[in-house]
């Protein structure tokens, strides 16, 4: 899969689908397959392009969900979608178990606000041939809310995420499947 670029190309709608009980936003609001299938449809009626699904916070104070919980919440709402959509779907993981589960099961792309860093997570996308979402945090995801990024923020963003860009290149992600993505909160202020 290849997204449209340069120029005068639309942008693509993301409608973000958060399966936890304590997100940030909207957290156990969607608490059944069906609410969360029902919500993912809307917002496809209402524009989105793609739905990334999200089934572990990483909100403040988050706790740590095991993988094999993450795709407990995650895999009933995945496969209802891939049946019910032809909207791209994205998987919002930091764990390649679940990022590998969620592409066999159809996800088209993964979004990884730890930037594709996990052991794994670059060759399982390289695997898959998905196109990724290359998040950027300035430190490890425990630790990320208690930390600020100093006064050359932007180089150290741009710095991350070119070095992740070379990495994932260089595993077989071809550069037209890298989406980039400053990660707006995780030591930003």
């Amino acid at each position: 899969m290849r997204f449209p670029r340069g120029r005068g190309q639309p942008p693509l709608v993301m409608g973000i689908l958060n399966l936890t009980p304590d997100s940030f936003s909207d957290g156990g609001r969607w608490n059944s397959t069906d609410s969360a299938v029902r919500h993912a449809l809307e917002m496809v009626d209402q524009g989105a392009s793609i739905i990334d699904i999200g089934a572990e916070s990483t909100r403040p104070g988050f706790e740590p969900v095991p993988a094999d919980a993450e795709w407990a919440r995650l895999e009933p709402v995945l496969r209802a979608l891939v049946d019910s959509t032809d909207a791209l779907i994205s998987v919002d993981t930091v764990k390649s178990t679940v990022a590998s589960k969620a592409l066999s099961a159809g996800a088209d792309i993964v979004n990884d606000v730890n930037g594709l860093r996990g052991e794994g997570m670059m060759e399982v996308c390289a695997d898959h041939g998905c196109p990724v979402v290359i998040g950027h945090m300035p430190a490890d995801i425990l630790s990320v809310h208690g930390t600020q990024m100093g006064p050359d923020y932007r180089m150290e963003i741009r710095s991350f995420l070119d070095a992740q860009c070379r990495k994932a290149l260089d595993k077989g992600i071809p550069d037209d499947g890298i989406i980039i993505d400053p990660g707006l909160g995780f030591g930003k202020t």
